[in-house]
């Protein structure tokens, strides 16, 4: 969020620098952003043209199921994506609470996006260093979730709708 800040291109984005994110679809996004006029543009694994290679099948099944608590929150289908594109003055003035991989679901809730949009991209898992997955990320997930449902359904962005497009 401070580099979002500190910033002064109009468009700001976030990906993993272990290059799980392909660095060539960051010019996609940025042009489904311009033309589809969205707020943000997020990076799919689970959208149809996404997917995900060399993942065990237990992380597999966990991001899969990190995403589906989300679904009710965000018509994002990938809310925990990584790899994301913001418009700046969006992002600015949100107050963000997490960080990780989970700062996409916080972005989306906590700023004034009114539009988004999804484009898949293949992610393949590092081949060096670590991850950062753990039970601690998993509770702080958890949490995070549940100070967003309220946020969602009884707070500041209840009944706010969000376009939403899926690009193929």
């Amino acid at each position: 969020m401070e580099g979002f800040v500190a910033s002064r291109s109009p468009v700001v984005g976030v990906m993993d620098a272990d290059f799980s994110h392909p660095p060539e679809g960051i010019a996609r996004l940025y042009g489904v952003l311009l033309e589809s006029k969205a707020d943000a543009v997020v990076g799919s694994r689970y959208i149809p043209g996404g997917r995900v290679e060399n993942w065990p099948a237990g992380r597999r099944l966990l991001s899969k199921l990190a995403c589906l608590l989300a679904w009710p929150l965000t018509p994002v289908r990938d809310a925990t994506s990584g790899f994301f594109l913001i418009r700046r003055e969006v992002a600015t003035g949100a107050q963000i609470a997490a960080g990780g991989f989970k700062i996409c679901l916080e972005l989306l809730l906590r700023s004034p996006v009114r539009s988004v949009a999804e484009v898949p991209y293949v992610f393949v898992d590092r081949t060096t260093g670590q991850s950062k997955m753990s039970l601690r990320e998993a509770m702080g997930y958890l949490t995070q979730l549940r100070q967003l449902y309220v946020l969602r359904f009884v707070g500041s962005a209840q009944g706010r709708s969000v376009r939403y497009t899926r690009q193929g």
